[in-house]
């Protein structure tokens, strides 16, 4: 017992030593702030672009504001339209045409919080999913295609027919900028049966390899979309010509390249209630996906654990160059930052 005493008071010692250094230099304020990545003294304030106030938790909210105000087929577009229909859309124009400097998107969130299923539930909304939900709910409003004569097969080896019987059932400017056509063949191992099925992608989501990594070896994004993009095994395939679960191989392609291009790391696991914060190497300027190039133009960080912190944008406007969107604080810096284990999105334009 005086031994196990005398050890826990050594770990004890070693463990305060080493932590001393870094209590005394951050708060935990400052730790999830985004001060810890980009020091402020490397920001330059500047009334280029409008900020939004920060109130109640708009965070995840803003950060998306700040980046779909600058994709400009999508603004130019909204500007010149005459009558809008929605709350959600109304809200967004609004914002949108706002000259205040900051403005504030409560009202907007508050329509989110009434159907997104982003809100419900107790943890802090996630800003990929709040996106998500609100492209659809756009492109709800916008969507006048007459009803389609027949539906979308669920197999279905043309893609040429699935293209023209999808454009009837959905045309508004957001599946034009930002939706993608994904392919998928499959090929059942005890039968050799093929199946190609089709379906609309808003964005590419990556799933983090469960092999954690150090900022020495870091995952590469390259090699995640080659896996996510390339040929899986499907353990519980629902063969219809066996009539049971068989192992399958099955692999993805991006048929038709979205304008923007939205990559997404799937960094926090629900299963363990944990953020993973592994180092990710990717091109941060250019992308070459599938023949297709593609520049970035917002980031999207997030700092903090599963439950706490907060979303951050780094934008680069057309002809400009990068700002820092801290809610209402725009900041113009010289570049985003080198910072890996917090890129949570990335957006992409077509070169």
């Amino acid at each position: 017992q005086t031994w196990g005493y005398f050890s826990l008071v050594k770990v004890y010692r070693l463990f305060a030593s080493e932590m001393k250094p870094w209590t005394q230099s951050k708060t935990y304020g400052e730790f999830y702030s985004i001060e810890a990545i980009y020091p402020k003294e490397k920001l330059t304030p500047t009334l280029e672009m409008n900020g939004l106030l920060k109130g109640e938790d708009l965070s995840q909210v803003n950060v998306i504001l700040h980046i779909l105000f600058q994709v400009p087929a999508l603004t130019d577009f909204l500007r010149k339209l005459s009558r809008v229909e929605g709350d959600v859309l109304t809200e967004f124009v609004r914002l949108l045409k706002s000259t205040k400097n900051p403005e504030n998107a409560l009202l907007l969130k508050r329509l989110m919080e009434r159907g997104f299923a982003a809100f419900k539930g107790t943890r802090k909304p996630d800003a990929y999913i709040c996106l998500q939900e609100l492209l659809e709910t756009i492109h709800a409003s916008l969507n006048h295609a007459p009803r389609p004569t027949q539906a979308l097969p669920k197999d279905e080896a043309d893609y040429s027919r699935w293209a023209v019987i999808q454009k009837g059932k959905d045309a508004s400017i957001i599946y034009d900028i930002f939706a993608g056509h994904l392919a998928r063949d499959t090929i059942c191992q005890a039968c050799g049966s093929r199946y190609r099925s089709f379906e609309v992608c808003f964005g590419i989501t990556l799933p983090i390899p469960p092999t954690p990594r150090t900022f020495e070896k870091a995952h590469s994004m390259e090699e995640m979309l080659r896996n996510q993009l390339g040929e899986t095994v499907v353990e519980q395939y629902p063969c219809a010509r066996c009539r049971r679960p068989c192992r399958a191989v099955q692999k993805k392609t991006l048929l038709k390249h979205p304008n923007v291009l939205m990559i997404h790391y799937q960094r926090f696991d629900m299963t363990a209630k944990r953020k993973r914060e592994d180092p990710i190497i990717n091109k941060t300027s250019y992308l070459e996906l599938s023949g297709v190039n593609y520049n970035l133009f917002a980031v999207v960080l997030h700092i903090g654990d599963f439950n706490n912190g907060e979303f951050h944008a780094f934008v680069k406007p057309l002809h400009k160059g990068w700002f820092l969107c801290n809610n209402e604080r725009i900041s113009a810096v010289e570049d985003v930052p080198k910072d890996f284990a917090n890129y949570y999105i990335l957006f992409y334009t077509r070169a």
